[in-house]
């Protein structure tokens, strides 16, 4: 699979990110793999995995390709969510802490080591150009954020905390179910208390 128009409904196909395993069972060796790079067809967002430069994609979701066991968290979800107008320097995942992950210079990345209960609670699925994305859903990542409410700042937390109250969609159950799973259901009551 030499021809360009090929290679093209492929990475197509891929949400425009491909690895390189499946370049190589679709028919296109190494050789034109390094030729697509020099010649800008294709960008390297990792070592192995490749993006067709001319396609729009959503960088989270590229983010997920080269952290695949990671989960968008902290400022990264609550900037998704809307919960806060603080944009976030780099992208916050968390991964299992048992991982080791190789990670590029570029997009940005901080990466957050946590044990299976904070790890595996509250994630979903979202949908974006280029490819889906695991998150942590509204209550888990205000939960999140409460944890480590330190690393956030006061003035953050309170925006977050203040724009989660005012949606229609929260879910206060869940909320307070996440807290008690993560131990913190004081201290998620206790903010609660001082903004309703």
């Amino acid at each position: 699979m030499k021809n360009l128009s090929n290679i093209a409904q492929l990475f197509e196909r891929n949400s425009g990110i491909i690895g390189v395993k499946t370049l190589l069972e679709n028919g296109v060796p190494y050789y034109h793999i390094k030729g697509l790079l020099a010649d800008g067809v294709i960008v390297r967002l990792r070592r192995g995995v490749y993006k067709w430069a001319a396609k729009e994609t959503d960088e989270m979701a590229e983010v997920a390709r080269i952290v695949p066991k990671g989960v968008f968290c902290l400022l990264s979800a609550a900037f998704y969510f809307r919960l806060t107008t603080t944009v976030p320097g780099r992208h916050h995942l968390a991964i299992p802490d048992d991982r080791k992950v190789v990670l590029p210079d570029y997009p940005p990345v901080q990466l957050y080591f946590w044990n299976e209960t904070p790890y595996s609670l509250g994630v979903a699925t979202a949908e974006l150009t280029g490819g889906s994305i695991k998150i942590y859903d509204l209550e888990k990542t205000v939960c999140d954020i409460i944890r480590h409410r330190n690393k956030i700042g006061f003035e953050v937390l309170k925006e977050i905390l203040k724009n989660y109250l005012d949606r229609k969609d929260r879910n206060l159950n869940r909320l307070h179910f996440y807290a008690k799973q993560l131990n913190i259901f004081n201290k998620v009551d206790e903010f609660l208390n001082i903004l309703l």
